[in-house]
């Protein structure tokens, strides 16, 4: 009665097709591309649960997960891959003081494959894919309600993340070129679309992911008070801070995923 242990699986087929009219900045002539491709993978599952008490649940999980790829018509850019991710999950949930207290807490490690990144260059938009990226860390969340009217609440999360390996053209670098032809007085979309295309290739491994402070912590203070048989008013308070390593793929790429 104390054990459940749940698997599952789930196969994926995706098929897309995809049309896009663009203007060429020499001929000024449009042009008609049209393209197909098609993702599929195979997912499963393993969970298991386990409550030696009945305030206490403790749990472990292996869970795989798939992306489809697609197309990015303001870029014109070729498919991006598929985006696959391993995930592992340990925690446990539990009450205490005759449940006037919850405490939540969880280790993961999250491994990526393709990851897709949205790449921001000054000109475009455009989706990419990082060969391997990694996410792990652990959060706490402790919450106390002695009685029905008042809540208090902190969570604190810590994150170790990085892009194990990916190379793409530095945003940065190709705006900086485009910065320095207009100051030269050269407006041709041809001429810097030329030369930024010419910006070679950066290594970018070992950067930040986006949106992912390396500790973030939130607290929060809840009350609600009683108006007879009118109803209640509730006055509540949230502070929230984070820190994140400073790192140019953390300003100019953004990760698509969540």
């Amino acid at each position: 009665d104390r054990l459940t242990v749940t698997a599952g699986a789930r196969l994926t087929q995706d098929d897309k097709a995809h049309a896009i009219t663009s203007i060429d900045f020499t001929t000024f002539l449009p042009s008609r591309r049209a393209e197909d491709d098609s993702w599929s993978a195979f997912t499963p599952k393993l969970g298991v649960e386990y409550r030696p008490n009945d305030d206490t649940l403790l749990y472990g999980s292996v869970t795989t997960g798939f992306k489809s790829g697609g197309f990015n018509s303001v870029s014109q850019q070729p498919s991006f891959d598929e985006e696959q991710i391993l995930s592992l999950e340990v925690g446990v949930k539990a009450t205490l003081a005759q449940r006037k207290v919850t405490l939540n807490a969880a280790l993961f490690d999250y491994d990526y494959d393709d990851l897709q990144v949205s790449v921001l260059f000054p000109d475009r938009q455009t989706v990419e894919n990082a060969a391997a990226a990694g996410l792990r860390g652990a959060e706490i969340d402790l919450r106390l309600r002695p009685n029905p009217q008042f809540e208090a609440s902190l969570g604190v999360a810590a994150l170790d993340d990085q892009f194990d390996e990916f190379f793409s053209q530095d945003p940065l670098v190709v705006g900086q070129v485009q910065d320095a032809l207009n100051q030269a007085g050269i407006f041709d979309p041809a001429t810097i679309a030329a030369a930024a295309a010419a910006v070679p290739i950066s290594d970018l491994s070992g950067n930040g992911l986006p949106n992912a402070p390396d500790l973030a912590a939130t607290a929060s203070l809840q009350y609600t008070f009683l108006i007879g048989d009118s109803g209640s008013v509730t006055a509540a308070t949230t502070l929230s801070s984070s820190r994140a390593r400073t790192a140019s793929a953390r300003t100019a790429v953004n990760s698509s995923s969540n």
